[in-house]
């Protein structure tokens, strides 16, 4: 069994997310423990729960220490299935942050799946959605053929934003007869990356919206007069920032 300390100083909700999904994907359990400790509300969040259910539905894993609050999760994992689900994490938890635990073993099922999400689609501290859409996604088109719809914005504190994405895989884990020739493969298949430089900026695109509360303020329309006037200050490029 594979232990992993999961405080708050060593970014504990990350840690469980990303140890669900290579969990997962991988087969082999583990626990982690003092989850988000030293946090004001340490222990697992709902967003949290609903990576350990959603993952549990896809591979039928056995976890135990999976309550709200709970500052331990034990994870057994089995063989991963192709099907599709809905989740709904019941408070503005972060979609993108939920597609960290679930995006990395569902790009590698044996056919096409979807997943439709509902929760916080634009929240502090992860990932807005049209950055995941925008940037995230495009790297991960080597793997699999990834389509992704926001069918609705959703807040803090209210949530009930609504995505869905649509997975194609390229490589099918189930093809190999074991994790270690599945990573081979894609270590022969696949070119690695190499994200360190910035090249040349050709254009700056950007989307600027706000919660229905705001429209009468005009708060995504003052946001993007702002954005226009510092970067047309700062860049000779084409420049597009589009309010919604």
């Amino acid at each position: 069994m594979i232990k992993i300390k999961g405080d708050y100083l060593e970014g504990g909700g990350q840690i469980c997310r990303t140890a669900l999904a290579l969990s997962t994907i991988t087969q082999k359990p583990f626990e982690i423990y003092d989850i988000r400790k030293g946090r004001k509300d340490s222990g697992l969040k709902n967003q949290h729960l609903y990576c350990v259910k959603s993952l549990q539905e896809l591979c039928n894993a056995h976890a135990e220490g999976a309550e709200l609050g709970s500052l331990w999760l034990k994870y057994y994992p089995k063989k991963l299935a192709a099907k599709n689900i809905d989740i709904d994490i019941e408070t503005a938890g972060s979609i993108t942050l939920l597609m960290q635990a679930l995006l990395l073993p569902v790009m590698f099922v044996s056919k096409p799946i979807t997943i439709t999400a509902i929760g916080g689609s634009d929240t502090k501290f992860s990932q807005p959605f049209d950055y995941f859409n925008n940037v995230l996604l495009p790297q991960l088109q080597r793997f699999a053929k990834i389509d992704s719809r926001l069918l609705k914005r959703g807040y803090y504190p209210k949530g009930n934003g609504k995505v869905e994405i649509r997975i194609n895989p390229k490589f099918k884990l189930n093809d190999f007869s074991s994790f270690e020739d599945f990573h081979q493969h894609l270590k022969q298949n696949v070119q690695k990356y190499n994200l360190i430089e910035q090249n040349h900026l050709i254009q700056i695109k950007g989307i600027s919206h706000a919660s229905t509360n705001l429209q009468q303020a005009k708060v995504a329309e003052r946001q993007t007069d702002s954005a226009l006037s510092v970067l047309k200050q700062k860049y000779n490029v084409p420049i597009n920032v589009a309010s919604q």
